[in-house]
């Protein structure tokens, strides 16, 4: 009886550590979600990252530290009432604004992390799940852009296939837009990212 004891407990001892020791397991394939029909947001005004912090804040219920707002890296030309931008699930790339001016181009910046079903790849040779290198786009493609109408207003849409071309089979699958921009074509720099004003 006490031997029995013993290799049931040997037995499961055993079982434990090959749970907890290291051991090869096959690539994990987590599921894609099964429904994101687009993404929708308003645009606030883009402004400097502030690091390291170069004043000091005696405002109750804020950091100690911080900096007076620029905008060098960003844009500091562009007026802007408001700006919302959309991306549907059918590829199309959204946007409407206005308190701009007349004469103001712009295009949407999106960095894009692409996962991608059933790609044919070389090593190993098999069919696999794959995410690419994340890639930065800005739509619509130049020399294309969104012109500010007379009354100040910015209204259009373009395809999101036509600005990752010429990998335009990026527009279909996971796509997870880890940064969006509202760009000022005439300088290069951000004028708004994704936000809320309170």
């Amino acid at each position: 009886m006490r031997k029995r004891v013993h290799a049931v407990v040997a037995a499961t001892a055993i079982s434990l550590m090959s749970l907890a020791g290291p051991h090869e397991t096959l690539a994990a394939s987590v599921a894609f979600p099964r429904l994101a029909r687009g993404l929708s947001s308003w645009l606030v005004r883009a402004m400097d990252k502030c690091n390291p912090a170069t004043v000091s804040v005696v405002a109750p219920n804020v950091p100690t530290g911080g900096c007076v707002q620029s905008n060098a890296v960003t844009d500091d030309q562009l007026g802007m009432n408001f700006a919302k931008l959309r991306v549907s699930q059918r590829g199309r790339i959204a946007l409407f604004g206005t308190g701009f001016t007349l004469g103001d181009v712009l295009r949407v910046r999106l960095r894009l992390r692409v996962t991608k079903e059933n790609v044919l790849t070389k090593h190993p040779t098999a069919v696999n799940r794959v995410t690419f290198a994340d890639d930065t786009v800005d739509c619509p493609k130049s020399p294309d852009a969104f012109a500010v109408r007379p009354n100040g207003a910015v209204a259009g849409s373009t395809d999101l296939g036509a600005c990752l071309s010429p990998n335009a089979s990026l527009a279909q699958g996971n796509i997870e837009i880890i940064d969006a921009a509202l760009v000022n074509v005439m300088n290069g720099k951000e004028v708004a990212k994704p936000g809320v004003l309170r």
